[in-house]
């Protein structure tokens, strides 16, 4: 390991982020390159932050970060600069995150920072969804390592496939979304060969609750996540990159790094306050402490009715919960689709034969019975029929058939409920 502090240029926007949530609004500072230069800062890195900042951006706030060891002596203060702004819905516990800019980005800012001195790594986030080849050029003629982060947008991903082909890449950072989006595959091996092709020499693919999974040279390796009583997921995979990179630039694997990362970021999500998240001293401790997150995944057929709008937006709500909670589903209405007149006998039949058929291949059945609706009826008794567990969601206050309210294994009534139950099985 090193003894000396390791210094780190982050490239990376800031933004103000605007947590909307059961007609609650709470803001608070956050972007990318924020969230990771905090993260980073807190496992003792020395961050030079590059950024291009407003006057909304008050004193204070940067004094604060000063004091955490990042350095703004070659940001960019703009007082004609849009401050980013974004609406974030779906990001407390189980929710599918949405963010919306609320003011027009500028594709393409003239920012493209020299670096004058050799960092540890160069960590590139995009700023208004572009990034600075010119920075990145500099980097691989210095043999400083580039850590790459692109975002899930047509702008972003274009630039990073370039990128990923003209320049040598220590560490790529995506998601899911942007795994499909870099190589145009849904396998994961086939997509990670596809990037080793290129030039990228460590892929991490980080996949929220069900932790990450990290490809270098010698092997392929997942990652659990930790166990997290959620407040905001907001800015996590952020997080989660700065903890890597700088305890990976401490000479610790990058395996290590991740689980130390996965754990910084369990603990972020925690607080409401970026400025709170862990530090090194306490790191290693709290992993001990804390449970990881044993992801088994089970796959859900999703009964219920959605014959008109308001059923189909419950039963989409639905879905979306299960599957941000790690779960594979199945949900008929997208999976199979719906029953219409225009079908002739032999088309309805072939529908009839599918669904029964995605039963058979479920963990459990969670049904929708907050309506009266024979076909979920009759979804409930099949499974029950093959040992099928079989979960109701109801969140009305009608009386319940007593078939249906005893076929089923057990009945919640709310969505955080029917998550703790299906992970209880």
């Amino acid at each position: 390991m090193q003894s000396e502090k390791i210094e780190l240029a982050i490239y990376g926007e800031i933004a103000t982020d605007w947590l909307i949530d059961d007609n609650k609004i709470v803001w608070r500072m956050g972007g990318a390159g924020l969230y990771s230069a905090i993260s980073a800062a807190k496992q003792g890195a020395k961050v030079d932050f590059f950024t291009v900042y407003a006057p909304k951006v008050d004193e204070y706030s940067l004094s604060v970060w000063r004091g955490m060891g990042i350095d703004f002596s070659k940001a960019k203060m703009d007082e004609k600069y849009l401050l980013p702004n974004y609406l974030v819905t779906g990001y407390s516990k189980y929710g599918k995150k949405d963010s919306i800019p609320t003011n027009t980005s500028r594709i393409g800012i003239d920012y493209e920072p020299k670096l004058n001195k050799k960092y540890d790594a160069l960590v590139i986030f995009p700023i208004d969804h572009s990034f600075p080849n010119k920075t990145i050029k500099q980097a691989n003629k210095n043999n400083i390592p580039v850590i790459l982060d692109p975002k899930p947008n047509e702008f972003s991903i274009a630039q990073a496939k370039k990128i990923i082909t003209d320049y040598k890449i220590k560490i790529l950072l995506i998601n899911e979304e942007e795994l499909y989006l870099l190589t145009e595959q849904v396998e994961t091996e086939r997509a990670f060969r596809i990037l080793k092709e290129k030039n990228v020499e460590i892929i991490i693919l980080k996949q929220g609750i069900k932790g990450s999974i990290v490809c270098d040279t010698t092997k392929e390796e997942k990652i659990s996540s930790y166990e997290s009583q959620v407040f905001c997921t907001l800015g996590s995979g952020d997080v989660y990159d700065g903890a890597l990179v700088a305890n990976y630039c401490k000479g610790i694997n990058v395996f290590k790094s991740a689980e130390i990362a996965s754990c910084v970021a369990a603990n972020f999500i925690e607080q409401k306050n970026i400025e709170n998240i862990i530090s090194e001293d306490k790191v290693i401790k709290e992993m001990e402490e804390r449970k990881k997150y044993l992801h088994i995944e089970k796959t859900i057929y999703l009964a219920g009715p959605f014959f008109s709008e308001s059923e189909y937006d419950w039963i989409t709500k639905v879905c979306n919960v299960l599957e941000a909670s790690g779960y594979k589903v199945i949900s008929p209405v997208r999976d199979i689709g719906p029953i219409n007149e225009g079908m002739d006998k032999t088309e309805k039949e072939a529908i009839v034969k599918q669904d029964i058929e995605k039963i058979c291949c479920a963990d459990c059945v969670v049904a929708v019975v907050d309506v009266y609706d024979p076909g979920t009826f009759f979804e409930i008794g099949y499974a029950k029929s093959k040992g099928i567990s079989v979960i109701g969601l109801k969140t009305n206050s009608v009386k319940l058939n007593n078939m249906i309210e005893h076929g089923c294994d057990s009945i919640v009534n709310s969505l955080e409920e029917l998550v703790k139950e299906i992970g209880d099985q």
